[in-house]
């Protein structure tokens, strides 16, 4: 089966990130994939957060990474990565949807647990997120009554078998990954163990409580930087008992004090807020699933593959004003017909 590229949904350093469909597929079931490219050249970052999303596999809390393509699109070799699509946008798009762009207290509670399974999964598994924000984490459908919610962007993921001293630093304060979410001892030491995912989460959840991010009052990275080092974040006051005792744990400023993702999940202000649902079969049935590696899923006419017939390429052109109109949030008119994740595994590489 060929695929489309049909928008770009985003861009960073990694390359971009677009909206993907078969070409063969009536429009009334339309199923959408995310895809993440680079030209095979510059592909090696991707690669490895390939590699880092295949080793994770088996969560329904991480995004499920399909397998890899290597097309030749509009005579460049690039490498694709096949994501599963997230139709609600990220966790910063429904904060900001919410009324008063404050999710209540219990709704937090629930997603705190499903972002604290997911960190668990990736701690167990040996791998550090290093850049966890609302920016990066997936929404999807709901089962019930709240989102589900997936990590994803494992793109400045570290191994987690020792702690990592980040020798890459050209002068103070430089920061691996975003640096409102960073930790008092990786701005201050330079230090990045699983610890600082767990402080990130502190700032995720006050930013679902409070609607607002833990720092503010600064006019630089460099006084930013100076704040995480040396003040103690702000928690909110008008939250419950065990809200603000759940946030002490996650940003203890001493990171060996600071609480793990299972002692975490084991927390008053987690435990009486959540119902936790038994995946369903269609989870069980991905996790059995293969990694797929492919070539020319994508590929367009290309004088590098004289010999091709026009029955092996698809267009994956996609104009500068979808590039323009189209930013990082990933909703489409049509997301009420997407087919489930099971469908998708099945017309994939049919």
């Amino acid at each position: 089966m060929l695929w489309n590229k049909l928008k770009v949904l985003g861009s960073g350093s990694y390359g971009t990130v677009s909206l993907a469909a078969p070409t063969n597929v009536d429009s009334s079931s339309t199923i959408y994939a995310a895809v993440k490219s680079a030209e095979v050249a510059r592909s090696s970052s991707l690669q490895e957060e390939g590699k880092i999303l295949q080793a994770l596999r088996g969560s329904e809390y991480v995004v499920e990474c399909f397998g890899e393509d290597v097309s030749v699109e509009n005579g460049k070799n690039t490498y694709n990565l096949m994501l599963e699509y997230a139709a609600g946008g990220t966790l910063h798009d429904l904060i900001c949807k919410s009324s008063n762009t404050m999710l209540r207290e219990s709704e937090a509670a629930y997603y705190a647990f499903q972002l604290l399974e997911g960190i668990s999964h990736v701690h167990n598994k040996g791998f550090i997120h290093c850049d966890l924000k609302p920016a990066n984490i997936l929404v999807f459908p709901p089962t019930e009554k709240y989102m589900r919610l997936k990590l994803a962007d494992f793109g400045l993921s570290l191994k987690s078998t020792e702690t990592h001293y980040d020798s890459s630093k050209k002068h103070p304060h430089h920061h691996r990954g975003t640096l409102a979410y960073a930790s008092p001892e990786s701005v201050t030491s330079e230090i990045y163990a699983k610890d600082v995912d767990i402080w990130a989460l502190g700032c995720i959840v006050i930013e679902m409580i409070a609607g607002r991010r833990v720092w503010s009052g600064y006019k630089s990275n460099y006084e930013l930087a100076l704040k995480i080092a040396h003040e103690e974040p702000e928690i909110p006051y008008n939250i419950t008992k065990d809200a603000k005792d759940f946030l002490s744990k996650c940003l203890e400023r001493d990171h060996n004090q600071r609480w793990t993702a299972e002692m975490l999940l084991n927390h008053p202000f987690i435990i009486k807020n959540i119902n936790v649902k038994k995946m369903d079969d269609d989870d069980v049935l991905i996790r059995k699933c293969n990694w797929i590696s492919t070539e020319h899923l994508f590929s367009t006419i290309s004088n590098y593959y004289p010999d091709h017939n026009s029955s092996r390429g698809s267009s994956s052109n996609i104009s500068s004003s979808e590039t323009n109109s189209s930013k990082a949030k990933h909703t489409t008119d049509d997301e009420d017909s997407v087919l489930g994740i099971w469908d998708l595994i099945n017309l994939l590489f049919a």
